[in-house]
């Protein structure tokens, strides 16, 4: 579930997006890359047309807390439960995200740090408005459920092949990656529980 068009967290994301399908030996289905345009309501519509398809997704990889509101949404009208029917992942740690049982799992962006370094370069250039523009990339922080903690063990111990299981290492592949969006390089995650070697690329 893509955000808005022309911002660059939504372009670096589906990048992300797609180099985790790309590592994970799955081929990029473009209709299955939905616009939620960054809002709930949008994200809503389109989830539910995803949910339409002959062939329906199994794991909903979301670009904000404001679609994840419409992606549930959405899976609730079609009375699909999360994570045993739909798996769900989300970009931005919200305050409630520990309120549902599983808690969901998501990507938690550093906004203090990301404040205050915003501050700190600011202060830099009113004090040298000379220098050169500077960019930086800070690390967010992978929250995942207990459930899909406890499934990924299951995985790694049995090297199940089940669907179930599958479709949720799908999810993490494809969610996982989109830290390439908060960290700006095509950083792969590293898991010593899983044997994932960590990975860098331009």
């Amino acid at each position: 579930m893509a955000g808005l068009e022309g911002l660059a967290t939504t372009t670096e994301r589906l990048r992300g997006y797609r180099l985790g399908l790309c590592r994970s030996g799955l081929q990029f289905v473009p209709e299955l890359a939905a616009a939620g345009d960054s809002m709930a309501e949008p994200a809503r519509r389109a989830v539910a047309g995803l949910l339409g398809l002959a062939s329906p997704p199994t794991a909903l990889v979301v670009g904000n807390h404001y679609m994840t509101i419409g992606a549930m949404r959405a899976l609730r009208e079609a009375q699909l439960a999360i994570p045993d029917e739909v798996a769900l992942v989300a970009f931005d740690d919200f305050q409630w995200a520990d309120l549902f049982t599983p808690r969901l799992t998501t990507m938690a962006q550093p906004c203090r740090e990301m404040g205050a370094s915003a501050v700190r370069l600011l202060l830099s250039q009113l004090a040298d408005p000379g220098r050169a523009p500077r960019s930086i990339r800070l690390v967010a922080q992978f929250m995942p459920s207990g459930v899909l903690r406890l499934q990924l063990r299951l995985r790694a111990l049995t090297k199940a092949k089940s669907p179930h299981l599958e479709r949720h290492s799908v999810a993490i592949y494809s969610y996982v990656s989109v830290q390439s969006g908060v960290r700006g390089s095509a950083l792969w995650y590293s898991s010593p529980l899983l044997g994932w070697p960590a990975a860098t690329g331009s």
